[in-house]
């Protein structure tokens, strides 16, 4: 049997994903406006829990001692979407892979916060925020007032 380490099934999980969105997009092109006709639950069925990303816990949570919303950093609706937008402009798989990487975290906060940041950017991210590195993946966090410290 092959051995995989983390960081290869890491990786292999993120290609997967680009692979099979390339397949739906492909099977949309003629029809994709800006919203892609597929659930985001797509991530959870490809990525592991565990190869994705904790940024950290938000002091609300720790100070509370509730339980923990696990809250996509960038919403997956807006990372399925921007990945049918790169493939539409001619991107590779491993551009995808790449983005899909960089911007599928996970936050852990309080069912309080996650309501304050869904309410106003539950399937999108603040006005003006772009893909891009100069841009934090936290912008939905920040708009929240939602601050992140390590995990125990």
């Amino acid at each position: 049997m092959t051995k995989f380490s983390h960081d290869e099934l890491k990786q292999r999980a993120f290609e997967r994903a680009a692979l099979v969105l390339r397949h739906f997009y492909e099977e949309q092109k003629d029809e994709f406006k800006d919203d892609a006709k597929l659930h985001t639950r797509i991530f959870e069925t490809l990525i592991a829990p565990a190869h994705i990303d904790v940024l950290g816990m938000s002091e609300e949570l720790k100070k509370q001692n509730c339980k923990e919303y696990r809250e996509h950093v960038v919403p997956c609706a807006w990372i399925r979407n921007r990945a049918f937008a790169m493939y539409h402009e001619g991107a590779t798989e491993n551009d995808v892979a790449s983005m899909v990487r960089r911007l599928l975290k996970i936050a852990l906060i309080s069912s309080d916060e996650a309501n304050i940041i869904n309410k106003k950017y539950k399937y999108t991210m603040p006005d003006g925020w772009k893909d891009d590195m100069k841009y934090p993946i936290t912008a939905r966090l920040d708009y929240g007032k939602i601050k992140l410290i390590p995990r125990d």
